[in-house]
């Protein structure tokens, strides 16, 4: 055998159909679009993943307001809570966080409740101090009056408090 240097024929160039380069570039095109596709659906996932995670932290923030309201125990911020509950229906309604929305509403509704309650029986109490101011000008007709609207704001005084409870047992001796 004789002793080669390691020289070979050159490649000869590959030479393809028609049919195959057409095929090569359907496979291409295929190819491209299927990028296509799949970037688009990766960045549609990641802006519905952004949306529904903005979605729950103003669910949460909703919820934080509203309890904020809830704890003042004060009229005016229960009304508060109701008007961002009804401003910001579409944030609570039909999320996994309604039922507990609805629960702290009843409450706001039954802090409003109380608070007018007790403003109309200390409302009714100032009415008979009023009255009694000046007991001896008063006939037996109005004393038995003023006796009756005290025993009705003795009844609901509970709702004023110990302090208030108290004032109206001493008014009543």
């Amino acid at each position: 055998m004789a002793h080669q240097h390691g020289h070979e024929p050159a490649p000869h160039p590959v030479k393809f159909d028609k049919a195959t380069k057409i095929g090569f570039g359907a496979c291409a095109g295929l190819l491209i679009i299927t990028l296509i596709v799949v970037l688009s659906i990766s960045g549609k996932k990641k802006r519905e993943d952004a949306a529904a995670k903005a979605a729950e932290q103003a669910l949460n923030t909703f919820v934080t307001q509203l309890t904020e309201f809830e704890d003042k125990h004060t009229e005016d911020a229960a009304q508060a809570g109701l008007r961002l509950a009804n401003d910001q229906s579409a944030i609570w309604k039909r999320s996994d966080k309604e039922s507990e929305v609805m629960r702290t509403l009843t409450r706001l509704q039954s802090i409003i409740d109380n608070s007018r309650e007790r403003n109309s029986v200390e409302s009714r109490f100032k009415e008979v101090e009023t009255r009694l101011a000046n007991p001896d000008s008063l006939s037996p007709e109005a004393l038995r009056d003023i006796k009756v609207g005290l025993d009705e704001v003795e009844t609901r005084a509970s709702i004023g408090g110990p302090d208030f409870e108290k004032k109206v047992k001493d008014t009543k001796k």
